[in-house]
This record gives C-alpha cells, structure tokens and sequence, in this order.
C-alpha cells in the first residue's frame, strides 16, 4: 500500500492495472474511472499550468492589440456574462466555432470522472475574434455576446 505522500499520475494507475491484471488499456481506464467514482480509490487534483493572473487595463490593451490570444477568460465568466445557456454554449463549442483550452489536469479529471467545470476552462481572446468573424455563427449568439461587452447607458 503506498503512503500519503506516494502518488501516482492517472496514467500511471492505468498503466498498473493493465500490468497487475493483465487487461487492455481500455479496460483498465474503465476499471479506474469506476474505482474513482465509487470512492475506492483516492484522488487529488494536481495542476501542472498555474491559473492566468489579472492585468491592469493597460496591459490587458496592450495585450489585446499586440496577442490577443495570451489574455484569456474563464469559460464560466464567458457564460455568464454573455448570458448564454448551456444548450448554447455547449453547441458553439462542440461545433468547433468556439474554442477553449484547459490545463492537462483539468482535461484529465473531466475525462476521467465524466464531470467537467466551466471554471476549469478558459477561452483565448483570439478565439473569441474567429468565434464571432465566423461566418457560421448565429447572429443571435454574437448579439447576445455585444449586449454583455455594450456600457451600460
């Protein structure tokens, strides 16, 4: 039995499962994601990619003008703000029209628990920029985008 301190990646548990029982690599990544959802067997998050820091305005301009795509948002704050559903969102992004990224460890645990985060997820500015000069974009979903970035009058 391995201490506290002995961790091993997801990876690696699959590769000893398929070692120790001698199963495919399918099967032993069934094997573990059932262990992992029936609390038999322990995880802990470990991401490899620190979460993007806040910019002051002048940078985030700077930024904007120089890379858009090194200034991100969560996709939460994404949804929110842009008042999309989820029905909405989830279509844009399985369309391929809207592209977001995550750390390693966060793809990981969304596929191996079959739960993902909005939170976990981010979207790049630059992909913002194709999402909405895309020509198969709904007009609705790129007007409810302009509602949230307007000023308030």
């Amino acid at each position: 039995m391995a201490r506290d301190d002995e961790w091993m990646s997801l990876s690696e548990a699959i590769d000893h499962v398929v070692k120790v029982r001698g199963i495919s690599r399918s099967k032993a990544r069934k094997e573990v994601v059932a262990a992992i959802r029936k609390d038999k067997l322990r995880i802990k998050r470990v991401w490899h990619e620190a979460p993007p820091k806040a910019l002051l305005p002048e940078e985030a301009v700077r930024r904007f003008d120089e890379d858009p795509s090194s200034i991100h948002v969560s996709l939460a704050e994404f949804k929110n703000r842009a008042a999309f559903t989820d029905a909405e969102l989830l279509g844009e992004l399985r369309s391929g029209r809207l592209v977001a990224s995550a750390p390693k460890g966060a793809v990981d645990q969304a596929r191996f628990t079959g739960r993902a985060r909005a939170i976990d997820f981010t979207i790049d500015y630059q992909a913002l920029i194709n999402w909405e000069t895309n020509p198969e974009t709904p007009d609705y979903l790129i007007e409810k985008f302009h509602a949230c970035t307007r000023p308030k009058q």
